[in-house]
């Protein structure tokens, strides 16, 4: 999605004066077409090796100008900073000679564990390095989920394995490769090589547990935003720190997540599958729709993992060859398990159904007392969280591999029902069950029986059965966690498909064409994808839903096999038809295109002349379509475009369906479109899909998204604006985790509050956006009770940022009043979320105020348009009340306000026939 929301400072008048004055004694002939503004990278400082990883580029806003100059046929360029009208750029932009290509980043990955046993558990080389940043000469650009880089490029490439959804860290040393080739390889190392070994020539931190990690992780967290697209921890990078020197254990929640070395009877948990998702679904339980975690808290984890994964041993090779030992109920099978836990309660000794009457109070043959006598972290009955939190965990494995399968749901089919409920079902889980005495059951609202049966709801009545409610309960009630009311019976979903697909998958660039005969009964087909090992057993994405009968999916590797299945969906979300069966295809190089960003690609022809979208203003959109296939495009054309949500569009889309005629390998044509922005709200988006073809892929379309973003808004000047936060948010808004708006007890009046006592926490509250000039300041009140200096180091702390428009993240400390005591760094296992940051820590539990000077908050230097971010972040243990702020003023600051247009948009047309003259014969008169 391409978005630049700013406003420029200095007028294209003065910018143009500013580039003439430069040229001097040489003046342009004329300037060829529309002057624009665009968001340019720039480097943060003349001596890289001084800048951290990752923190080497800035953007600034810049008008972008042509000057021609007739002697000569150069294409020059100039940017001049629209912020302070300094010459950043000025050369020639034509291709007179290249070595253009696209390129890709792959490496060794271990798809289940690294125990040697089997394809799985071996190292495979040239798996794709998915949503990897990757920096090139013309820029920072991310891999797709294929590890494609969508670009053509010409010279080196390199990438830290850090992204838009994972940031990775590795204690062995610096992750970094680069390559001049088509190919970025970060290669394998050869066994028996362990935790911070890596093979010859590799950089510090290209270890297994990186590569195998990132790739693990994104496909896990890829899987999560396909069901729940709107939820804000998904979309954030989440900080993932590898090969800690510590053994036997691996921790997370939604401030990060930390993975150990080998040592202790354990393997590296950074090189085992299950342990990566399990801690990735403790973050996800602690941001989804219920902030916190649910209880018992392993629960969640242990099921987001064993449904990726397609195995009951959760965490393969976790004790190295020793079976788990189950609380008392030894895991046994051949092989038996030898993770954390097994969730398949037939490969117990017992071979009996685990339940809360039998397993937690009864203990079975366990002479400790069963999950009473194992460990210190209990859940809300007084159990030990990993022991109780096999109970949901198994009734979920019946769910998926015995009571749906027994009711004639094939596999596919009954996994992704499974998936569903799970990703939706669990979103609202606070205790998977209820405990009084002698008696669990699953009738608490909050509980994992009842959050089912609302996921698989078909009619919003409950009382009259789900389409899957008696697998459900007999799931839930083998394990003594079910409800007996409403009364369980199956129903609704008349008329929906009963007749499987049949998908056939024609190999593209990169892609694959999948087409299929119309099903009876189906309102729409969903589209899921798998890859890897056993790839159509795994948990797959969920892509695309459609009501057509092909579809053509991207962003594939080329060479590499993947699986996908089509499932038909009656009348409801919850009315899934019988899925096809796996489909096979292996994408191979061909003609293909990707859209590129224009330098300004939006143009607002009417209304205040601000950069930013508002309601009634008539604008262009333009764009790019770069041919990174293999051989010429002809007749390149877009084939529609749509406003499909986020505010419409006042009147009909146009634009020109001939964007180039030929367009030769890594070359680039423009196309665009006009519209009419209505019904946008005040800092909302306006997105468009945009559909473009060629006689090469006719009748397919390759459709991408593109948008504006920040509409409805001015900029205005204040003297001094206070953020009270007595009412509400005051135009605040939460990032991620959890603030809440508490009306009274503030310092006056309401407040925004943190979580309380909650681990791994990493709570984020966003101002509106602001430009701080050279003479703002800031004060801000606080409240606190933040775990105390232990163990020689800060864990928890919370502090005050400056956001750029790319995500640079800049610490602010106050230089009056109550200042940050929690220093950075120390020997602990901080949360991703703002380590090694200073900050506020310990007990503060009085009101008091903390001032920044102009110089605290860089003296204006940040060169643009920025969010003020307060975070709240805790590690794995303790952790103490929380973290309160409120009346936060800033001084001399342009902040972003809704837009003050009128919204009614008028007629713009000149009434003929007559009018100027008083003749109206032409128009007839109509009553309502």
């Amino acid at each position: 999605m391409f978005r630049w929301p700013r406003s420029p400072i200095f007028l294209l008048s003065e910018a143009t004066q500013k580039l003439l004055a430069h040229l001097q004694p040489l003046a342009p002939d004329s300037f060829e077409g529309k002057a624009s503004l665009a968001l340019v990278p720039v480097s943060r400082g003349e001596a890289p090796d001084q800048i951290a990883i990752g923190s080497g580029l800035s953007y600034r806003l810049v008008w972008v100008l042509h000057p021609r100059f007739d002697a000569q046929f150069g294409e020059w360029e100039a940017l001049v900073d629209a912020g302070n009208g300094n010459i950043v750029a000025f050369e020639d932009k034509a291709n007179y000679l290249g070595a253009e290509e696209t390129r890709e980043v792959i490496g060794g990955v271990f798809p289940l564990s690294n125990d040697g046993n089997g394809p799985d558990g071996t190292e495979q080389a040239g798996w794709p390095m998915p949503y990897a940043d990757v920096t090139t000469p013309g820029g920072t650009l991310t891999t797709d989920a294929g590890g494609n880089v969508t670009s053509c490029i010409d010279g080196s490439i390199s990438t830290s394995l850090s992204g838009p959804y994972m940031a990775f860290t590795d204690t062995c040393g610096a992750i970094n490769e680069s390559t001049t080739g088509a190919v970025l390889d970060f290669g394998t190392n050869a066994p028996p090589s362990i935790d911070c070994q890596v093979a010859p020539g590799a950089s510090a931190g290209n270890t297994h547990a990186t590569r195998t990690g990132f790739y693990e992780l994104n496909k896990m967290a890829e899987m999560g935003r396909s069901h729940l697209p709107d939820n804000v921890w998904l979309q954030n990078p989440l900080p993932v720190l590898m090969n800690i020197a510590l053994n036997c254990n691996a921790t997370g929640g939604a401030g990060g997540l930390r993975f150990y070395q080998s040592g202790g009877g354990c393997n590296n948990t950074g090189e085992i599958a299950g342990v990566f998702d399990h801690e990735w679904g403790h973050g996800m339980d602690a941001s989804d729709a219920n902030p916190g975690f649910s209880s018992p808290s392993e629960a969640n984890a242990d099921i987001y993992a064993t449904l990726r994964l397609a195995t009951s041993c959760m965490g393969r090779g976790f004790f190295n060859g020793n079976a788990c030992g189950g609380y008392g109920d030894p895991c046994i099978g051949a092989p038996a398990c030898d993770g954390v836990r097994e969730m398949d309660w037939a490969q117990h000794a017992s071979n009996a159904p685990h339940t809360m009457a039998n397993y937690v109070l009864d203990g079975m043959a366990t002479p400790n007392g069963g999950c009473t006598g194992f460990g210190t972290t209990l859940d809300h009955c007084g159990a030990e969280v990993h022991c109780s939190g096999m109970i949901p965990g198994e009734a979920v494995y019946d769910l998926l591999n015995r009571d749906l399968p027994a009711a004639g749901f094939d596999s596919n089919t009954s996994r992704e029902i499974v998936s569903r409920l799970v990703f939706t079902g669990m979103q609202l889980v606070g205790n998977w069950y209820t405990c009084t005495g002698n008696g669990f059951d699953g009738c608490n609202a909050d509980g994992g029986y009842m959050n089912f049966l609302v996921a698989d709801d078909d009619d919003n009545n409950l009382n009259n059965g789900t389409p899957h409610m008696q697998q459900i309960f007999d799931a839930f009630n083998r394990h003594g966690i079910a409800c007996a009311t409403p009364t369980v019976q199956n129903s609704g979903c008349a008329g929906s498909p009963t007749v499987a697909p049949v998908v056939s998958a024609t190999p593209l660039d990169r892609g694959a064409e999948l087409t299929w005969a119309a099903v009876a009964g189906a309102n729409s087909y969903r589209i899921f994808r798998g890859e890897g090992i056993d790839g159509c057993a795994y948990g797959k994405t969920f892509v695309a839903e459609t009501a057509d009968t092909s579809y053509f999916a991207t962003e594939l590797a080329n060479g590499r096999e993947y699986n996908f299945i089509v499932v038909p969906v009656g009348a409801s979300a919850s009315c899934y038809g019988p899925s096809s069966s796996c489909t096979v295809v292996t994408p191979s190089a061909g003609a293909n295109f990707f859209l590129t960003a224009d330098a300004s690609p939006l143009t607002i022809n009417t209304g205040d002349s601000d950069a930013f979208l508002d309601n009634c203003e008539e604008a262009n959109f333009s764009f790019g379509v770069e041919n990174i296939g293999t051989g010429s495009l002809t007749n390149l054309r877009i084939d529609s475009v749509t406003a499909p949500g986020n505010g419409t569009v006042d009147s009909t889309i146009t634009f020109t369906s001939a964007i180039s005629a030929s367009l030769s390998e890594c070359s680039t044509a423009a196309g665009s479109f006009d519209f009419v922005a209505a019904d946008l709200a005040p800092g909302g988006s306006l997105d468009f899909e945009v559909c473009v073809t060629s006689d090469e892929l006719s009748p397919l379309t390759r459709c991408f998204p593109v948008g504006v973003s920040n509409a409805e808004s001015d900029i205005q000047f204040f003297a001094s604006r206070t953020f009270s936060f007595d009412a509400d948010f005051d135009s605040w808004t939460q990032e991620s985790g959890t603030y809440t708006h508490t009306a009274a007890g503030g310092d006056p009046g309401g407040h925004l509050r943190s979580t309380a006592a909650l681990d791994n926490a990493c709570d984020r509250a966003l101002s509106p956006l602001m430009g701080l000039s050279g003479t703002s300041t800031l004060s801000m009140s606080t409240n606190f009770d933040i775990e105390p200096f232990s163990g020689g180091t800060w864990y928890d702390r919370a502090n005050v940022a400056a956001v750029e428009l790319d995500g640079t993240r800049t610490v602010l400390e106050p230089d009056g009043g109550r200042t940050y005591n929690a220093g950075p760094g120390g020997p602990g296992a901080f949360s991703g979320c703002n380590d090694p940051d200073t900050g506020w820590a310990d007990a503060n539990a009085t009101w008091a105020g903390s001032t920044w000077s102009t110089g605290a908050l860089g003296g204006g230097g940040f060169g643009g348009m920025v969010n003020l971010q307060v975070t709240y972040a805790t590690d794995g243990a303790l952790a103490n009340g929380g973290f309160w702020f409120d009346t936060v003023t800033v001084t001399d600051v342009d902040l972003q306000v809704e837009d003050a247009q009128s919204n009614f948009c008028a007629f713009n047309g000149i009434f003929t026939d007559g009018f100027e003259s008083g003749d109206t014969s032409a128009w007839t008169l109509t009553f309502p």
